[in-house]
């Protein structure tokens, strides 16, 4: 699906990709995907910097927002845990954007569905039957297995929130039909930042006698944990990457020049750091 360009009015980031490549290697899918996150809106908290970079005056918002909400400037970054657990600490970045996928309709995660179907079917990982991380990871999880004719088997639930988030295996009731003793799981998430929360369910899973296959997530921060993840042997995949949709952000002008270069750097720095802390730790 072609997206009109829109011409850069600075340089592109000498270290960035080359974002026509980028589009060029995309799927429709991953464009519709792309474009969903960045236009469509659901309801959602935002708390932002309020002033100069270097301030600790935040500023609460409530309302609607597009699953992917961009910081147009410096001085309205976005907390994001860590700066809420830790809100005067200086070490601790802000977000260049705010990633909320939950609260969409059925045809959001049908979008996000099919884009992670391409890439479950091109990577050949074998599962019998598809489960979901609560709470969003439920609702992607249901229409990826309606898009592949798998069974679909709701076997997690979430106690808390945020970094207080906890999973246990549900109570199935008489009756309800449960995944077999052998059967293992693709279990899917909305997005990925680091590989922690995916780790605990595939252990809640494994531990209550439930098989993990492999792992989906509809969208990759590209925050080291998908690298992580493959280094520990799990297989994951996902529908799009930060590069990919940030490429169709600039595209459509929802991002300035400006703004992307410092996204796409932060992106870049992040993994060449994890990169000389894995050849160190392997020398």
């Amino acid at each position: 699906m072609a997206i009109p360009e829109k011409p850069r009015a600075g340089r592109p980031s000498a270290e960035g990709p080359d974002v026509r490549l980028v589009i060029e290697h995309m799927i429709p899918v991953q464009f519709d995907l792309a474009k969903m996150m960045l236009t469509t809106k659901v309801d959602g908290k935002l708390t932002r910097r309020d002033g100069e970079p270097g301030a600790f005056t935040y500023t609460r918002l409530e309302g609607r927002f597009p699953m992917i909400t961009i910081a147009q400037d410096p001085e309205h970054e976005f907390v994001g845990v860590a700066n809420l657990n830790d809100p005067q600490n200086p070490n601790i970045p802000l977000l260049p954007y705010y990633a909320n996928l939950r609260g969409g309709i059925p045809e959001d995660y049908e979008v996000m569905a099919r884009a992670l179907a391409e890439k479950v079917e091109a990577s050949g990982v074998p599962f019998d039957y598809i489960t979901g991380i609560p709470n969003t990871g439920n609702a992607t999880a249901k229409a990826l297995a309606h898009v592949l004719f798998s069974p679909y088997y709701e076997v997690l639930e979430k106690t808390g929130e945020g970094s207080d988030r906890k999973f246990k295996l549900r109570t199935f009731k008489e009756g309800e039909a449960r995944p077999e003793a052998g059967m293992k799981a693709l279990v899917v998430d909305d997005l990925i930042t680091r590989a922690t929360t995916k780790e605990i369910a595939e252990e809640v899973l494994t531990e209550g006698g439930f098989g993990v296959a492999g792992h989906a997530v509809v969208y990759d921060r590209e925050e080291g944990g998908v690298e992580d993840m493959r280094d520990e042997g799990r297989t994951i995949v996902a529908g799009l990457t930060a590069t990919q949709l940030f490429a169709v952000a600039l595209r459509m002008g929802k991002v300035s020049d400006e703004v992307y270069d410092t996204i796409m750097g932060k992106i870049i720095a992040g993994k060449r750091e994890r990169a000389l802390r894995r050849s160190s730790a392997n020398s």
